[in-house]
């Protein structure tokens, strides 16, 4: 089976150790999860995916809906695009450092682990999508950074992010590889 590929977008601050900005990406990329699930082929088997109780993670009042997750057999390989107001050189010195930025980012990218780090949750959605169950389930990342050519605030980080979704239980001569 082939891998899924789509693409997610966020434009923003991206400092390291934030819960602040870990939930605003969150919220962000929900907007467009969201977009993707509504659409074909992902509105024909939406209610299969979240149909039981390891489908869902409730935190505080909320309950996230990941896209990757154990029980559903799926990993995920991350291709990104990090661009910042830098010049060459200078790209991971302001705001942290950037395996610190990138922690940030696939903490944004998972369902959080408690209240606490979910944050404000000043949002009206009752349902948050998420692209991962836990960041342990990215097996493969690739980033570029280059240097964002327009005026903006020194923290803010324009990403994009190439997803693809692979399942990991197919059959191999008979046995199945999980």
């Amino acid at each position: 089976m082939s891998p899924l590929r789509f693409t997610l977008s966020y434009r923003g601050p991206l400092k390291a150790a934030s819960t602040k900005d870990k939930q605003k990406i969150r919220l962000c990329l929900h907007d467009q999860l969201k977009m993707l699930w509504s659409g074909f082929p992902f509105d024909e088997f939406h209610d299969h995916h979240f149909n039981d109780a390891e489908s869902k993670k409730l935190v505080g009042k909320v309950t996230y809906l990941p896209l990757v997750r154990k029980s559903a057999r799926l990993i995920a390989e991350l291709d990104i695009l990090l661009l910042r107001n830098e010049v060459p050189g200078r790209i991971i010195v302001g705001g942290g450092d950037i395996d610190n930025r990138l922690k940030t980012l696939f903490d944004a990218l998972r369902c959080p682990h408690s209240a606490e780090e979910a944050g404000s949750q000043s949002h009206t959605d009752t349902e948050i999508y998420t692209l991962l169950e836990d960041d342990s389930l990215i097996t493969a990342v690739s980033v570029t950074t280059d240097r964002l050519l327009e005026q903006c605030d020194p923290e803010e980080a324009f990403l994009i992010v190439r997803v693809s979704v692979i399942p990991i239980n197919f059959p191999v001569g008979g046995i199945a590889i999980a």
